[in-house]
């Protein structure tokens, strides 16, 4: 059960609670716990019978009964105003029927990130979010991704490969999201996800191709913001390149499709 912000619930406790609390973490829930599939992993419990709730008091507020808890996700997950210079990696402009946010994702220990995502007609769209994951806190199946860390993204493997990096490397990663939030808004975006569903599968792009298409991205990105200077500006006396031919055998690697492989050297034929 993914959220973004406080959610409450009432939950009536006859007996046993069947949670394991980290202070006032939910880190366990039982099967047969009355908590089961009303609170996710990782929550933190605010108030309960409004009283606000922490570590110290937790033990003396979970008692028995009708109990009206307050409960949040952990601060592993930041919301913020969406910055101007991200804002107009928006594609088409923000439209109606749709909620957008800035999303900052900080890296946990023992968390999963639980994602699935895929690609139709240029759009990273969320497939599947696994509960008690750090993407549960924030990203719900039909949302759409824009960027990472503010490389635009519109093919799933590159986006994986950039929140994989990212994640490793700073163990934090943020991006743009579009989320429907009409009745219209969320059958167009399950119809979007189907058709991607229905498409043959594709060709998984090499790692070398991908991070290729992530460099050329963000260069696209950098260069549409720069103005092209004129031709008047243009230097006109530089030499004219000549090209020059000799007998001399030269090898350059410019791509290859040997991923996972061993390729065998072919020699040239001697000469007749």
């Amino acid at each position: 059960m993914p959220f973004l912000r406080d959610v409450e619930i009432t939950v009536n406790v006859k007996d046993e609670f069947g949670i394991g609390l980290e202070g006032n973490v939910v880190r366990e829930i039982a099967d047969n716990s009355p908590f089961k599939d009303k609170m996710p992993l990782n929550s933190v419990i605010k108030k309960i019978n409004g009283n606000d709730a922490n570590p110290d008091n937790i033990d003396d507020l979970l008692q028995p009964g009708d109990l009206k808890i307050v409960f949040g996700p952990e601060e592993t997950v930041e919301f913020n105003a969406i910055p101007p210079d991200r804002e107009r990696l928006i594609s088409g402009g923000r439209k109606e029927g749709f909620s957008y946010h800035y999303v900052e994702i900080i890296l946990k220990k023992g968390l999963k990130f639980g994602l699935g995502i895929k690609h139709h007609q240029n759009k990273v769209i969320v497939s599947k979010v696994d509960d008690g994951s750090l993407s549960a806190l924030h990203l719900r199946v039909n949302d759409r991704i824009f960027d990472i860390n503010g490389i635009p993204v519109s093919d799933k493997d590159v986006t994986r490969d950039l929140l994989i990096k990212s994640l490793q490397k700073n163990h934090k990663a943020d991006m743009v999201i579009e989320r429907p939030v009409t009745k219209e808004a969320v059958e167009y975006m399950e119809n979007a996800l189907a058709a991607s569903q229905m498409q043959p599968p594709s060709v998984a792009m090499n790692s070398d191709i991908r991070e290729i298409v992530a460099k050329q991205q963000k260069r696209m990105e950098t260069q549409r913001a720069k103005p092209r200077g004129g031709g008047i500006l243009r230097t006109h006396n530089q030499g004219r390149a000549r090209v020059a031919f000799d007998n001399k055998q030269r090898e350059v690697v410019i791509a290859s499709d040997n991923e996972g492989k061993e390729l065998k050297k072919v020699h040239p034929p001697e000469p007749r």
